[in-house]
C-alpha cells in the first residue's frame, strides 16, 4: 500500500493512506518535535506541519468542516479552527497564524 512518511532529524515514521484515509490526521513526535500529518482523502492531499505554535504544543483533530472542499482541522487546546488548505489558523486570538509544515513523502 501507499504510505506517508515524515522524517525529522533521522527519525522517520510513516503513516499507511488507508489508516489516513479514514482518522484524516495523525498528532505524532517525529524526531523529538510535535507533529501533524493531514490528509483529505477526497484530494489525495496531504501536508505535515509542526506542531509547535507560538512555543506552545497543540494537537489537532477533524473537525468535520470544509473550507474549498479541503480538511478544516480544530486544535484541541484553544477550540480553534485551521484551515488545512490555506495552513493557517481561521478563526479567533490565532486567526491568520500560519502553520509551519513539514515535508512529507509518498512511498510505497
Amino acid at each position: 500500500g501507499r504510505l506517508r512518511v515524515v522524517e525529522i532529524d533521522g527519525d522517520a515514521r510513516a503513516y499507511s493512506v488507508q489508516l489516513l484515509s479514514r482518522h484524516e490526521t495523525v498528532n505524532d513526535v517525529v524526531g523529538g518535535k510535535p507533529v501533524e500529518v493531514t490528509w483529505r482523502p477526497l484530494s489525495f492531499t496531504g501536508i505535515g506541519y509542526y506542531g509547535e505554535i507560538n512555543d506552545r504544543v497543540h494537537e489537532f483533530g477533524v473537525s468535520g468542516k470544509l473550507i474549498m472542499n479541503a480538511l478544516v482541522m480544530y486544535d484541541r487546546e484553544t477550540e480553534l479552527l485551521w484551515s488545512q488548505f490555506l495552513s493557517q489558523s481561521v478563526q479567533g486570538d490565532l486567526g491568520g497564524t500560519k502553520l509551519e509544515t513539514v515535508p512529507l513523502t509518498l512511498t510505497t
